[in-house]
C-alpha cells in the first residue's frame, strides 16, 4: 500500500557521511546545475539466474526516451549517470559530451553511489531498489521517470509513486 509512503518526506535519511574530495565536489556540482541523475543497471539483471524475471523492462529504448522527455522538460540539463556498466552507457546512451560517468565508488564504497543520487534534481531509474532508494531518498528531486513495472512476474509490486512519470516503450 503506497499510502504508507505519503507525507512521509523525513522517516529515512543517510547518517552524516564523511566524503572525499571527489564525491564533495561532485555534490556541490550536482545542486548548482540542472542535475539529472541516470542509474542503468546490467550486470546481474542479464545473468540467467535473473534475465527472465528483471531484464528488458529498463531497456535502451527506456533510456532514450527518457532522455529525450527530460532535454525537452529541463533545457540545462546536466547529466550524471550510475552503472555497474558504465562502458555500456558511454557507447548507448545519447546524452552531451558533458556528462559526468560516476565510476570511483566501488565495493564497500558504493553506497556512496546511492548517496550521491539523492542530490539530484531529476533522476531516471532503472527497475532497481538501488535506483528506487535513491528516488525515494531525494528531497531535491522534482521529477522521476521510472520503467512501467518493476519485473516480469505476475503481481509485480505496486512501489511506483503517483507522482513518478512512467516511460512505456511498448
Amino acid at each position: 500500500d503506497l499510502s504508507f509512503y505519503e507525507n512521509r518526506n523525513d522517516w529515512i535519511s543517510f547518517r552524516p557521511i564523511n566524503l572525499n574530495a571527489k564525491n564533495q565536489n561532485l555534490i556541490n556540482l550536482m545542486l548548482s546545475v540542472q542535475s539529472i541523475v541516470i542509474h542503468v543497471r546490467r550486470g546481474d539483471f542479464l545473468s540467467s539466474k535473473y534475465c527472465d524475471i528483471l531484464a528488458n523492462i529498463a531497456t535502451l529504448g527506456y533510456y532514450q526516451k527518457a532522455i529525450e522527455l527530460i532535454k525537452g522538460r529541463f533545457s540545462a540539463s546536466h547529466f550524471f549517470v550510475f552503472s555497474d556498466d558504465i562502458e555500456w552507457c558511454k557507447s548507448h546512451l545519447s546524452i552531451p559530451n558533458d556528462t559526468v560517468y560516476v565510476d570511483w565508488n566501488t565495493g564497500k564504497d558504493s553506497y556512496i553511489d546511492l548517496y550521491l543520487m539523492t542530490h539530484a534534481k531529476a533522476n531516471i531509474i532503472a527497475n532497481s531498489t538501488f535506483s528506487y532508494w535513491a528516488a525515494m531518498l531525494n528531497n531535491n528531486v522534482q521529477t522521476v521517470f521510472c520503467p512501467p513495472k518493476w519485473s516480469n512476474v505476475d503481481n509485480p509490486p505496486e512501489i511506483i509513486m503517483a507522482n513518478w512519470i512512467i516511460i512505456n516503450c511498448s
